[in-house]
């Protein structure tokens, strides 16, 4: 029992013990959180800071007058510096307002109470540093105020504490402009007054305008103003030309602005040295019923690069639009097509090279380009007339042609007819799979496959001929109407020619080349010839394989050099790397030792396997 009175009289004397000293606390303090005092609200210029009352002295009779914050650049800040105070306090944690505080500057701060006999006590001692602010920056009016230009002056007054990495002006016809609209940056980021000429503006207009400057903090705009241009020659714009064709085209204007005055003559002027001009040029009138204008022109020589512009006049003169350069169409027209096929479909090593990519054209016969092209997959592409990207036919979003428009497409892998007419507009792909039919290999009901080698771009097929004669038929219908024949018997393919291609008795393989508008064929017979068979100008005969489309020679070989021959002739040959064999070319295929081999050439694929039994 004296043990447990015991422990209850020691629990009381710390009560009294904790209160005792709760009551003689008379510090001031800022508010405890975490053992350090609270700031909230920090900003560039201001902060929140908290306080608290812990406890008074009796002997100062319990009360005070004013409690606050007090803030200062040095450490241990006192009421002779800046600071903030409240008159009334309804709960022990007070909050007071640092303002007009500088960017990016260090602060420390210290609770203080007044007591009612004109004492300050502090609390602790508390630091914080400002954030950065966006830059400020200055505009001044604008000077020099003419028809379509102005001259404003620039200042960037203040950094924001941080580094600029941008600065101009920013202008537009709407009020409170931004750096999305037009602007103008400067090339140096210092605290330099600039002045900026504003340019190519309309008259009889009003602008508005805004200087401004980046850091990392974001934007800081001036203050804006406002000028009104003077009355100017009007504001015309060259827009395009269409239905270009070997001596006429169609050239597209607007006149964006009359400057104040109304239009009284508008219209086209045209050369072949830039910058052409109503005085020494070709000119043709347009009427003023419409801001948007065009025109025909006429006369033109073909395969001829003209400049034109457009031009509009008032009371206070002339002005010209842009210049814009075309070429007329010539006879014979070659269009490059460049696109994201190129490389995996053996045009070159790159995509989209114009140089390196293939071309269709017309003929003197026929005005429509055309020409075969192979895709091995789906892929998008345009149309150039020269080897460059100076000009370019895309997609004008309907199925037609048009300058510098989207990308065209095929959906699909596969060797395409591929048209063009850039009079007309118009452009077409079609999927085109090849075969051989007729009586000389079977029958008119019958077709054997062609198979397309992107390596040497040409078509392969390997039969058993007969005395008779057949044709070249796409996508195995005659509806679709496009098979070749052969008038005159020349090598030459023929589009639906009324003769048919003619052939002997034999097993032969038909290559026909539609890489160039020349379309020409020949049925093979192949041999090798070289020192491995010990001559260079007798071959030794090889065996087709109707089944795999290969020839196959089996017998003794020498070491050395060798090459495959069609038909006994230097015309067609093949030599080179086993797996990377080349047409017509100076490179041999090497036999490295003599013995007795099996030799299998795959014209498709352009290589052979050396077997040694």
């Amino acid at each position: 029992m004296k043990l447990k009175i015991l422990k209850i009289s020691i629990f009381f004397f710390g009560l009294i013990c904790l209160f005792t000293s709760c009551q003689k606390d008379d510090g001031v303090r800022l508010e405890r959180q975490m053992h350090t005092w609270k700031v909230r609200n920090i900003t560039s210029t201001s902060a929140e800071i908290s306080g608290m009352i812990v406890a008074y002295d009796k002997d100062e009779h319990m009360g005070y007058d004013k409690i606050g914050v007090c803030w200062g650049k040095e450490p241990n800040p006192t009421i002779e510096n800046e600071k903030a105070s409240i008159n009334k306090r309804e709960k022990s944690v007070y909050w007071v307002k640092a303002e007009n505080l500088e960017h990016v500057t260090k602060y420390y701060a210290r609770a203080y109470i007044y007591d009612i006999n004109g004492n300050v006590k502090y609390g602790e001692e508390i630091s914080f540093t400002t954030l950065a602010n966006v830059p400020y920056v200055d505009l001044y009016n604008a000077e020099d105020i003419m028809g379509k230009s102005a001259v404003v002056m620039y200042g960037l007054t203040f950094d924001g504490g941080d580094k600029v990495t941008e600065k101009g002006i920013c202008w537009s016809t709407s009020e409170n402009p931004t750096v999305e609209d037009n602007l103008i940056t400067s090339k140096n980021q210092g605290f330099y007054s600039e002045k900026f000429k504003i340019e190519n503006l309309i008259g009889n207009t009003v602008y508005f305008v805004r200087s401004y400057a980046k850091n990392g903090v974001g934007i800081g705009y001036s203050k804006q103003i406002s000028f009104k241009t003077k009355i100017s020659t009007p504001t015309v714009i060259t827009d395009s030309a269409s239905n270009v064709g070997t001596k006429s085209l169609e050239a597209y204007a607007t006149v964006v602005a009359d400057g104040g005055e109304s239009v009284t003559e508008r219209g086209f002027c045209w050369s072949q040295s830039p910058n052409p001009t109503v005085e020494g040029s070709n000119t043709i009138l347009v009427s003023l019923d419409s801001t948007i204008f065009k025109a025909k022109i006429t006369n033109l020589n073909p395969g001829t690069e003209y400049f034109i512009r457009a031009y509009a006049k008032n009371a206070k003169g002339i002005s010209y639009g842009n210049d814009y350069k075309v070429k007329t169409v010539t006879d014979i027209v070659k269009l490059y097509i460049p696109g994201g096929y190129q490389a995996a479909s053996g045009y070159g090593d790159g995509d989209w090279n114009p140089e390196k990519a293939p071309f269709i054209m017309n003929t003197k016969e026929d005005k429509v380009a055309q020409g075969y092209v192979y895709f091995a997959s789906a892929s998008e592409f345009k149309f150039t007339p020269a080897p460059n990207w100076d000009t370019d036919y895309g997609d004008d979003g309907n199925g037609k042609l048009k300058v510098k428009g989207g990308n065209l497409k095929v959906d699909e892998a596969g060797l395409y007819l591929i048209k063009a007419d850039v009079v007309n507009l118009t452009w077409s792909a079609t999927k085109v799979e090849w075969g051989l039919i007729g009586e000389a290999i079977g029958g008119w009901d019958k077709e054997i496959n062609m198979v397309y080698s992107k390596k040497w771009k040409r078509l392969f097929a390997t039969a058993k001929f007969v005395d008779g004669e057949f044709k070249m038929r796409a996508n195995h219908d005659w509806n679709a109407g496009i098979d070749f024949g052969d008038t005159g018997q020349d090598g030459v393919l023929d589009f639906k020619s009324g003769e048919n291609i003619k052939a002997k008795a034999g097993t032969y393989t038909f290559i026909a080349d539609l890489s160039t508008r020349e379309y020409n064929y020949v049925l093979t017979k192949w041999g090798i010839v070289g020192d491995a068979v010990g001559d260079w100008n007798k071959d030794k005969e090889m065996t087709a394989d109707v089944a795999n489309n290969t020839w196959t020679f089996t017998g003794d070989l020498k070491k050395g050099p060798m090459k495959f021959r069609a038909n006994g002739e230097w015309k067609l040959s093949l030599g080179g790397d086993e797996n990377n064999l080349k047409l017509n070319t100076l490179d041999n295929t090497i036999i490295k030792e003599d013995g007795n081999y099996t030799i299998v050439l795959d014209l498709a694929n352009n290589k052979c396997t050396i077997t040694k039994n």
